[in-house]
């Protein structure tokens, strides 16, 4: 029997592995949004689903990614949808003397390419 857990591990490592092959076809775009998709996954999946947030913040997170995949990932409109959805997750920001985690931003090199997408 296989746990969520594991479920979740194996669909993000061939989320990743998807990542590569779209990579290695030219369509860094297409392997961008998956990679976004996957952070989204795993982050996902350390936070406690409350069903009163889970189809809203679902919804902002889809629009989220329709502003990156058209460019506009630093609109106004998308800095705010971004906010939203980080309250709703119960994310405080960052203090004056807040540092980020040194292992949060080493995952999200990790899956960026190599190089980027023309």
């Amino acid at each position: 029997m296989v746990t969520p857990e594991q479920g979740t591990a194996a669909a993000l490592d061939l989320a990743r592995q998807a990542a590569k092959l779209l990579d290695g076809v030219g369509d860094r775009a297409g392997a961008m949004r998956l990679r976004q998709a996957a952070a989204m996954i795993r982050h996902d999946a350390g936070f406690p689903a409350r069903d009163a947030v889970k189809v809203p913040l679902s919804l902002m997170k889809m629009a989220l990614a329709l502003f990156d995949r058209d460019g506009h990932r630093t609109s106004d409109a998308a800095i705010h949808l971004q906010a939203a959805i980080d309250r709703a997750r119960g994310a405080r920001p960052l203090g004056p003397r807040d540092e980020i985690d040194p292992d949060l931003i080493a995952a999200f090199l990790s899956e960026l390419p190599a190089q980027p997408p023309n």
